[in-house]
């Protein structure tokens, strides 16, 4: 799971490997200037284990990020590796936060996602699956 949150002694287990996150052009990059864009689709299984409050939920979650940004190209590597990072971190406020329904925990998630992504990744969009023809990976 991308992580767990055990109730009462607070752990949180579980990590989203970077090469989950795999990137497809949609709109090539012409330079100069910024530009260019390509997404990542996953569907990302959130779990808590509670015997008051247990929570699980498959969410659907696009990453978009600009072929090149101000600060220069967006490697495929570095944008894996800001997207697991923010994913877990989203993923553990997400379950902190007891949503009362699926799509309140998928809504939570995905929106700190993008707030942590826009801080490393300028540029960067977080959404449900929008783009058509890209296959998403599943995680686990």
């Amino acid at each position: 799971m991308a992580s767990i949150l055990l109730q009462g002694c607070g752990a949180v287990f579980g990590h989203i490997p970077p090469e989950t996150f795999l990137f497809h052009e949609v709109v090539p990059y012409t330079p100069p200037g910024e530009g260019g864009w390509k997404v990542a689709q996953v569907n990302v299984l959130l779990g808590r284990i509670s015997r008051k409050w247990p929570q699980g939920a498959w969410c659907d979650v696009e990453v978009g990020v600009p072929e090149v940004n101000w600060r220069g190209r967006v490697y495929d590597v570095d944008a894996q590796e800001a997207c697991a990072e923010a994913s877990d971190k989203a993923s553990r406020f997400a379950l902190r936060q007891r949503a009362a329904t699926v799509a309140a925990l998928c809504d939570a998630y995905r929106t700190r996602m993008r707030e942590l992504l826009k801080k490393s990744l300028p540029g960067a969009e977080v959404t449900r699956f929008r783009t058509p023809s890209i296959k998403p990976e599943k995680f686990p």
